[in-house]
């Protein structure tokens, strides 16, 4: 990839929700290419482990398996907050399917936990996100969502607003990454989560928080 610091293989941008000025514009950096990488390397390998392991409802299984690489990837690629925030959040869905499904003797609780810990700490990130979309809004009379709009919106804020979007995202990265004592979902997802999942669990999804 050539000037690898650089977002390339841009989309031409789509209007999604365009009063507000939401699109759908994909693309890639060298930290994101890899990632995607990643994902597609690992994919194949927990469906190939989880022919021996997964006997009941069988296709449904599968299905959440591609609806959640379709979700990471997009994770990886999107160039709109919006549109980054969606993908980020139905990489929840189909984990939650799977562990309570498919996994051990606790499944149900740690799926709930899991959702819940996860969703709470999107949820303050996005919180902080959007203060950054309103803060330029302020300046530009206008809705945007767009990575390099909001990076720029961002460096104009004074301290204690950059204060304020810093802790936001410290929280939400908190419960995601996960730090002590936000930690707790994580253990109880690996033990009960079918081996395919834990693998992505590990591999990649932990990666969305870092």
């Amino acid at each position: 990839m050539d000037n690898a610091g650089e977002t390339q293989f841009l989309s031409q941008q789509s209007s999604w929700l365009s009063d507000y000025g939401v699109g759908l514009h994909y693309g890639m950096d060298s930290i994101s290419l890899w990632l995607v990488l990643l994902t597609t390397f690992l994919m194949p390998l927990t469906i190939l482990g989880a022919f021996s392991d997964i006997k009941d409802r069988v296709r449904e299984f599968y299905l959440w398996l591609l609806v959640l690489q379709a979700s990471m990837i997009g994770v990886f690629i999107a160039q709109d907050v919006i549109l980054f925030y969606v993908f980020f959040e139905m990489t929840l869905v189909p984990l939650f399917f799977l562990i309570g499904i498919w996994g051990g003797p606790q499944k149900r609780f740690a799926a709930i936990k899991f959702f819940i810990f996860t969703l709470t700490g999107s949820l303050l990130t996005f919180a902080g996100i959007m203060y950054v979309a309103w803060f330029n809004y302020g300046i530009t009379d206008k809705w945007t969502f767009g990575f390099d709009a909001l990076i720029s919106a961002a460096q104009q804020m004074d301290r204690s607003q950059q204060t304020i979007v810093l802790l936001a995202l410290l929280a939400g990265f908190a419960v995601k990454v996960p730090l002590f004592p936000l930690h707790t979902w994580l253990p109880l997802a690996h033990t009960e989560a079918p081996t395919s999942g834990s693998v992505i669990l590990a591999g990649v999804l932990l990666k969305l928080g870092t």
